[in-house]
């Protein structure tokens, strides 16, 4: 009986993780290739100052991170340097980018889920009608960043840092964000950020005509 339940439950988790990647697939069009790393093989690791550790296969002939694929599941960029690289329309899951030097890059229209952003250096990075969802920016710098039309719904803002001299947060919503520094909520609205629950945000999309 108990080998009968366990199995149901991993079949039931194994269906909503397979359900995530297809929507996120459909969301940006990421479905020329995949880079499957294991799923729930994140780790936690410290390497804000030290080297990256991703794996070779992730890794071209010059021993830089391979960014040529469209979906990223549980691959591991913390510590990268990704300044000035375009990681526009792209996928990701369960990814790691803590302590990633991430200046310059332009992640415009991609798709994060369960990312993780701790500490990363995000100066002057492009991030307009990027969805984060449940993200995790604890300790992230965002002078000069652009967020117009992202979605931050549940992500955790602690500690952020430069979030006053963000370039622009025009339409970005903060739905429900957490731990975010005191006065920043009311920062944001004031320079045209939106709250909208997933399911409002839903009404308001356009209906596709027959």
């Amino acid at each position: 009986m108990k080998r009968k339940l366990f199995f149901h439950c991993g079949i039931r988790s194994l269906v909503k993780f397979c359900i995530v990647v297809v929507l996120v697939c459909l969301f940006t069009g990421a479905s020329e290739h995949l880079v499957i790393k294991g799923y729930c093989h994140c780790r936690s690791t410290n390497t804000a100052y030290g080297q990256s550790e991703i794996n070779e296969e992730h890794k071209d002939q010059n021993n830089e991170p391979n960014l040529a694929n469209n979906l990223f599941i549980a691959v591991n960029f913390s510590g990268a340097y990704l300044q000035n690289k375009d990681l526009s329309m792209k996928a990701f899951i369960a990814t790691m980018f803590s302590g990633g030097h991430l200046q310059q890059a332009n992640f415009s229209r991609s798709g994060f889920i369960m990312t993780d952003f701790s500490g990363a250096y995000l100066q002057g990075a492009n991030l307009s009608g990027t969805i984060f969802r449940i993200a995790d920016f604890s300790g992230a710098r965002f002078s000069d960043v652009s967020l117009d039309g992202a979605d931050l719904a549940f992500a955790n803002l602690k500690g952020i840092h430069n979030w006053r001299q963000i370039r622009s947060i025009r339409n970005t919503n903060i739905y429900k964000v957490r731990n975010s520094p005191e006065g920043f909520i009311e920062w944001a609205l004031e320079h045209g950020a939106v709250s909208i629950s997933p399911s409002e945000q839903k009404q308001k999309l356009p209906s596709k005509k027959p």
